[in-house]
């Protein structure tokens, strides 16, 4: 395994706590500042090429954007939200690991969330009432892993075990890395080249860049 150092551990804690944050709630609600002209030239790509590229595509999307961030075009990506994780109503594309691991015959509370739901409540991370879902949720999933990789960085509570990189490698490859490209193929599909299909390709080239080093 790799060494990776804590300011590398932290980097990795914020941007992969950044893409799951913004795939909880519409841009206005999670993420507005990366609508800004100039973010995404800014965000850490940790010198590697898909994290680079994936970070390109976002910055040419965000610039052709109005000046205004809160005009029409910045609220159709809240629409765009709402359609495919159905804020409203019933998602066009499920966001939780049960449904692509019973290969959408159950579409939550499957054995996903309730493995979730323990490791959630282990390391003591209670979920805010403004968000309603379940826990295998991919948004979720990754502020858990950022929670795993902060605590290496930083250092555990006093009295808990200690958070190992074996830990995160593990958790990594078996929950998010298991199901985002069956879920990104989805948004794909269902909005071509929009906001959340270009987020979703950062959040692959992030993923799979960290289980490289470690």
């Amino acid at each position: 395994m790799t060494h990776i150092g804590y300011v590398e551990w932290q980097g990795y804690a914020e941007s992969v706590a950044f893409v799951g944050n913004s795939l909880l709630g519409t841009v206005h609600r999670t993420s507005k500042h990366a609508l800004r002209k100039n973010f995404w030239s800014k965000f850490p790509t940790f010198a590697d090429e898909g994290i680079a590229q994936a970070c390109e595509a976002l910055a040419t999307y965000t610039y052709e954007l109005p000046d205004n961030i809160q005009s029409g075009t910045a609220l159709d990506i809240d629409d765009e939200y709402k359609k495919l994780f159905g804020e409203d109503g019933g998602p066009a594309v499920p966001p939780w690991e049960s449904f692509y691991r019973s290969g959408g015959a159950q579409m939550s509370d499957g054995e996903a969330t309730q493995e979730m739901r323990t490791l959630l409540d282990a390391a003591g991370i209670e979920l805010k009432s403004v968000y309603l879902g379940h826990e295998d949720h991919l948004g979720i999933e990754l502020l858990y892993l950022s929670a795993l990789c902060s605590r290496i960085a930083t250092g555990d509570d006093p009295g808990s075990s200690p958070t190992t990189p074996d830990e995160v490698c593990s958790f990594l490859r078996e929950h998010p890395l298991a199901w985002v490209k069956q879920l990104h193929a989805a948004v794909a599909a269902e909005v071509p080249h929009g906001y959340f299909d270009l987020l979703l390709n950062l959040t692959e080239a992030i993923l799979h860049y960290l289980d490289s080093r470690l």
